[in-house]
Parts: structure tokens; C-alpha cells; sequence
């Protein structure tokens, strides 16, 4: 059996159909695991755990109850969230504070979306170009 999904052992070890002494279920020669593969040989197995009776259950449960903490990576991504969240704040800020003193209302002010009304000339500089599908070739 190669058990090193399981035990991370590298080399396979022979299993037994022999009564073993009590000890760790993980040393007993005469069991097989869910998650091992079979690299030679023939056998009958009865199974006697299922879910988290398993020893890879019983591996999620040691997992699942250790504390969870986050990882170097999560905190520079935080902490760069932050920088930027608080870049977009300030420079939200200075524009609605340089735009309402300049005439804008408090709700143009207010949105930074909003663009003003194109004059004449742009418009007559637009009404002869040709819209989608007329008189262009893709």
C-alpha cells in the first residue's frame, strides 16, 4: 500500500490479513485506508469507519478546530485595500471640495459622473460623423 496521501511516508509499506497487537490504527499491517492506493497484490477489505471516524476524518476534525489565522498575504492585501479605499475617500473629497466652490450645485458636486452639456461647436462637429452601420465596413 502507498500510504503517503495519508501518513506522507514515500515508500510503500505491505499490509497482512494476521491478527496485530493494539496500538495506533495507522501502524496495525492488517488495515487499509480510504485515500491510499493499492500498488500490488490482491485483497478483501472490510470497512469499519465511515466520515469522520476516518483517520483522514479524524484529520478534518484537527484542522477544522485549530484557530484560524490569517496568512502574511491576507494582511498586505488588507492593508492595500485600505490604502486605496482611503486614496478614492481623499480624492472624492478634494474634487467635491473644488467643484462647489466653483458654481456646481451641492448634488453635481456631489456626483462624479456628472459632465457637463457639450456646446454647439462639439455638436456640429459630431452631426456629420457616421453612427454605426452607416457607410462603415468592419
Amino acid at each position: 500500500m502507498n500510504n503517503a496521501a495519508l501518513t506522507g511516508e514515500s515508500a510503500p509499506v505491505g499490509r497482512s490479513a494476521q491478527a496485530v497487537d493494539a496500538g495506533p490504527l495507522l501502524r496495525a499491517r492488517n488495515c487499509v485506508f480510504m485515500g491510499t492506493d493499492v500498488i500490488s497484490g490482491s485483497a478483501r477489505a472490510v470497512t469499519f469507519a465511515t466520515g469522520t471516524a476516518t483517520e483522514f476524518g479524524r484529520i478534518f476534525k484537527l484542522a477544522a478546530a485549530a484557530p484560524r489565522q490569517k496568512t502574511p498575504l491576507q494582511h498586505q492585501v488588507a492593508a492595500m485595500a485600505r490604502r486605496v479605499a482611503g486614496t478614492a475617500l481623499a480624492t472624492g473629497g478634494l474634487l467635491f471640495a473644488v467643484r462647489l466652490p466653483a458654481g456646481q450645485g451641492l448634488v453635481p458636486s456631489f456626483v462624479f459622473a456628472h459632465r457637463p452639456r457639450p456646446d454647439r461647436r462639439t455638436q456640429r462637429q459630431h452631426r456629420g460623423a457616421p453612427g454605426r452601420g452607416q457607410g462603415q465596413r468592419g
